[in-house]
């Protein structure tokens, strides 16, 4: 049993991922699910087309810093983005103009978007003024 993987041990147990995700690893890299690899794909394709730019993966935002209570240390609350890039196609959605973005972006179902811990998290970071882009 110690030399079971995790694909066997939950095909042995009957576990599976906490949203039925499926993960993916491509060229050593690993995406929460195939749909997190595609959109990958497609920001890919539009950073090479000059649409946008700077596109990272897995950005960590602080909401919170860690600190000590009671002389036991409290980790720090973060929020990782799928995806963070500079978008530089116009705004057309708002009217105050037309103007370039930065973008935060999580791909997220149904299910996960009513995560309790998500949403925690989202209205943090909305509470920044920083909008999470759900695709």
């Amino acid at each position: 049993m110690a030399n079971m993987t995790l694909k066997e041990y939950q095909e042995l147990t009957g576990q599976r991922h906490k949203y039925n995700n499926k993960p993916v690893v491509v060229d050593g890299v690993r995406y929460d699910s195939k749909k997190e690899y595609a959109r990958w794909c497609e920001l890919q394709i539009l950073q090479k087309a000059g649409e946008i730019e700077g596109l990272v993966r897995q950005k960590k935002f602080e909401l919170r810093p860690g600190f000590m209570h009671k002389g036991k240390k409290i980790r720090a609350l973060t929020y990782i983005a799928d995806f963070y890039y500079y978008d530089r196609t116009p705004d057309r959605k708002h009217s105050k103009g037309l103007q370039s973005r930065w973008v935060i972006e999580d791909v997220k179902s149904p299910v996960t978007r009513k995560d309790k811990v998500y949403r925690l998290k989202y209205n943090e970071m909305l509470y920044r003024g920083l909008e999470i882009k759900e695709v």
